[in-house]
């Protein structure tokens, strides 16, 4: 728990620094590059914050007292393009991502910080194989229970 609070600790302050600056808090004037930094690291501390607490939790279920987590009720597509802006962000190869959804709203309830985990390790794993300038596309749609 040490550790996680000190890897944690830092963490926290950079996503509300970014926050600030983001929500412009200190008066930043027509400075569109320095918002657009400072929103992607927000959006890189959220996803390592995530990966933090992935691994807190494994260490919980290799201890045998995993709970249940939280259900949240969440737009896919949502949660599905914060992801991507992190992979586009973080992308050398000029990669473009596509994302075709069958219906602008694709309400799902599931845990959304493990969803999001997952498709962050999934694009980032296409993104290394991925050829230069190449694209990887995204479909997402509702599939009727059988």
């Amino acid at each position: 728990m040490v550790l996680q609070n000190e890897l944690l600790g830092p963490l926290s302050t950079i996503d509300s620094m970014s926050e600030m600056i983001v929500k412009n808090q200190y008066q930043i004037s027509d400075n569109a590059e320095l918002i657009k930094m400072a929103t992607l690291i927000n959006n890189a501390t959220f996803f390592a914050t995530k990966k933090l607490v992935c691994i807190t939790d494994l260490n919980v279920i290799l201890d045998q007292k995993m709970i249940i987590p939280y259900l949240d009720s969440f737009n896919l597509l949502e949660a599905a393009s914060r992801v991507i802006d992190v992979i586009q962000t973080t992308n050398v190869k000029d990669l473009a991502i596509e994302l075709e959804v069958e219906k602008n709203h694709l309400w799902v309830r599931s845990d959304m910080d493990r969803l999001q985990q997952v498709l962050l390790n999934l694009l980032e794993n296409v993104s290394k194989e991925a050829d230069a300038n190449s694209t990887i596309k995204i479909e997402m749609y509702t599939k009727p229970m059988t």
